[in-house]
């Protein structure tokens, strides 16, 4: 691998790595030999190890997870000096380095008292290299080059000891506490008290003399005068994060606030990543303005409007900060702290860039591929077309998006992540096809990339040509118009086939028959049994309520149906007694199955109604599963005077069941034996 990918081909596959801090060569993992390295034009590192996946290395990434033993995936406060030094906090203390973090440099831990109970949240360095931290239940102190500790807490200096953010302006400074805001001059603590609810998050000294706070509760409030007020009634109440941008325009952010500019209280961005999550801080760099989330990473140019997702191109998927522990080192670095550690970021103007200059890679015309030129020529029978485009974008491919539009059919642009568009049998005429790529939601001024296609129209356009489609077209919409008319009038034949299901279903359970039987079992059973008989009207009252409640519906499961049809039968069984005979055998993942109501109580009471039954030669009933069917079988004893038949109840199952599912309802009889197989349902 050697040479340039600026220009180069599409690659698939790829996964961007982040930098990683390795002060010896040595510590990368050698199971799989690199086998070739490549140096991308804007700085970045490319090799492979002979996977399916390119590596690529950011130079103006550093990640720095542990150092010296130190753990740096948990620090809670960060701020650099004019000397170059990088000042941190964890649970182990506070720590100074080089900024440049090489493996020859030192720690230095500083003696400030630690208490991992009451956590240092936030420090800053004044001129005179006074090192001031704020700590969440241990005030305010400062640590002086000649190793003098200032200390400020509610018995020290009268403060609210829960500090959450400090900075130095010239011979002052300025906390935030959950109470207010806190000045310390000449060693003279002054406090100022919120003018609303809630505690303050964050403080920021003007040039004008003034110093802003962020508040959760009362927005963004102005220090002047010795007096703390609200600035604005409008707007977000909570505010994480306040900085001010190159042109001197005040932003701040918090949770689900978007980003908000001060003066008319103007929010964007609201709805989009990082805002839609967890927000961490809001810091500057260069002419953006860099915001850090849970849902990731984006910048925000205040002259254009335009957003960059930055998530992917600096490696922060997954990464969690602490709460404005970010600041500038003396060479513009920009250093943050997060799950991954200590993290420095100095990126080039292509980071900000979303631009991306799309590339049609292949056109194919018909079913041949065509040389990619700015214009192309075809007959009206190879009319087809489909265009494969795609842009050089290494550091976030699967963020890429592409618009396209063909200028001539129709304008208006599409969105799309794929990489490829077909425009079938276009007609006779003159296209453009354009198409761009971006990422992030706005294409904004991307440049479109765009190839001409003329097609010829036909040579034989003639009178008796058009005479003919006319009347195809006739013919075709008669066609439609009968094709319309027969399904409507299979529909309507469905609809009176349910209709009349219905109640012939209904019709033959109280067919005078029937009751006449039934009532003469009751009567029977009142003078001899009467349990039997209150049993008997119980069953005779819930068989005719279930019907009128299940012969709406289009199916029910194999369960109620075995329900009703074990009532139908217990009112049968007490007019012949032991001479017919019922046999379930159903597992239960099939009695989740659905089935047509009223099925196998239809298909019962015609096997009772057509066969002999007697106490020497019982009739007996089979019910069971095989295959994906309910198997109803019953020897077949012909009456010797046949009842008088519908001819209804099995037709209209397999009726039913025709117009629900290819598989039809089988009725047959073989070696002496009735048999109905009904198709389980889903």
């Amino acid at each position: 691998m050697d040479g340039d990918t600026s220009a180069g081909p599409v690659l698939y596959d790829v996964e961007a790595k982040s930098g990683s801090y390795r002060p010896d060569p040595s510590s990368y993992d050698g199971s799989r030999p690199v086998l070739g390295f490549l140096n991308g034009r804007n700085g970045s590192v490319w090799w492979c190890n002979g996977t399916e996946f390119l590596y690529r290395v950011d130079p103006s990434i550093l990640v720095v997870p542990d150092h010296e033993g130190l753990d740096l995936t948990h620090i809670s406060a960060l701020c650099s000096d004019h000397l170059g030094h990088i000042w941190f906090a964890t649970p182990q203390g506070v720590f100074r380095h080089d900024a440049s973090f090489l493996g020859s440099g030192k720690v230095y831990k500083a003696s400030f008292p630690t208490d991992s109970r009451k956590p240092i949240v936030s420090m800053d360095v004044a001129v005179d290299g006074t090192l001031w931290a704020a700590s969440f239940g241990n005030g305010l102190m400062g640590l002086h080059p000649d190793g003098r500790l200032e200390h400020y807490n509610a018995e020290r200096g009268g403060i609210d000891p829960n500090v959450l953010s400090v900075k130095v302006r010239k011979d002052e400074v300025w906390a935030s506490t959950l109470t207010g805001m806190v000045r310390v001059r000449n060693a003279k603590p002054e406090s100022f008290a919120s003018p609303g609810v809630g505690f303050m998050f964050m403080v920021m000294p003007m040039p004008d003399g003034t110093v802003l706070g962020a508040t959760d509760g009362s927005g963004l409030v102005r220090w002047k005068n010795g007096q703390l007020n609200p600035i604005s009634e409008e707007g977000p109440r909570t505010y994480y994060s306040v900085v001010s941008d190159g042109r001197g325009e005040v932003w701040a952010a918090g949770a689900a606030t978007g980003l908000c500019q001060l003066g008319d209280t103007i929010c964007i961005g609201a709805d989009r990543p990082p805002f839609d999550g967890d927000l961490f801080t809001l810091t500057g760099i260069g002419n953006h303005l860099l915001v850090f989330g849970s849902t990731g990473c984006a910048a925000y140019d205040p002259e254009t409007g335009y957003w960059v997702d930055l998530t992917e191109r600096l490696g922060l998927e997954g990464v969690e900060a602490e709460l404005n522990a970010v600041c500038h080192d003396d060479e513009g670095a920009l250093w943050l702290a997060c799950s991954k550690g200590l993290l420095r970021l100095t990126p080039a103007p292509w980071h900000f860039d979303a631009r991306y200059e799309a590339v049609i890679s292949d056109i194919r015309v018909g079913n041949s591929d065509v040389e990619v030129t700015p214009e192309i020529f075809t007959d009206f029978d190879r009319n087809s077309f489909t265009f494969r485009y795609t842009a050089p974008c290494y550091t976030e491919p699967s963020a890429l998006r592409f618009e396209y539009r063909l200028v001539g059919l129709n304008n208006r642009a599409v969105m799309t992540r794929e990489r490829e568009v077909s425009y079938p049998a276009l007609s006779p005429g003159s296209y453009t096809f354009e198409v761009r790529a971006f990422i992030g939601e706005d294409p904004m001024d991307a440049a479109w990339t765009s190839v001409r296609i003329h097609v010829a129209p036909p040579w034989w356009q003639r009178p008796w040509v058009v005479i003919g489609a006319v009347l195809l077209f006739a013919a075709l919409v008669i066609w439609g118009i009968r094709a319309r008319e027969r399904h409507l009038l299979d529909i309507q034949r469905m609809e009176q086939e349910q209709v009349r299901f219905q109640l012939e279903a209904l019709r033959s359970q109280v067919d005078p028959h029937f009751l006449f039987n039934s009532f003469n079992t009751l009567v029977d059973l009142i003078e001899t049994d009467e349990k039997k008989a209150v049993d008997h009207v119980g069953d005779l009252s819930t068989f005719f309520r279930n019907i009128l409640q299940v012969r709406d519906s289009a199916l029910i499961t194999v369960r109620e149906e075995l329900t009703l049809l074990r009532t139908y039968f217990a009112l049968e069984q007490r007019r012949f007694g032991e001479a017919i005979q019922l046999e379930v055998q159903v597992p239960e993942e099939a009695l989740q199955r659905q089935i047509v109501p009223l099925t196998l109580q239809l298909v019962v009471e015609n096997a009772i109604k057509h066969n002999r039954a007697s106490l020497e030669e019982p009739l007996m009933i089979q019910i069971l599963t095989m295959d994906d069917y309910l198997i109803i079988s019953n020897p077949v004893r012909e009456r010797l005077s046949p009842p008088h038949s519908t001819g209804f109840g099995l037709s209209s199952i397999q009726k039913r069941y025709a117009a629900l599912i290819k598989k039809q309802v089988e009725i047959g009889s073989s070696n002496g034996v009735f048999t109905v197989k009904i198709p389980l349902l889903t």
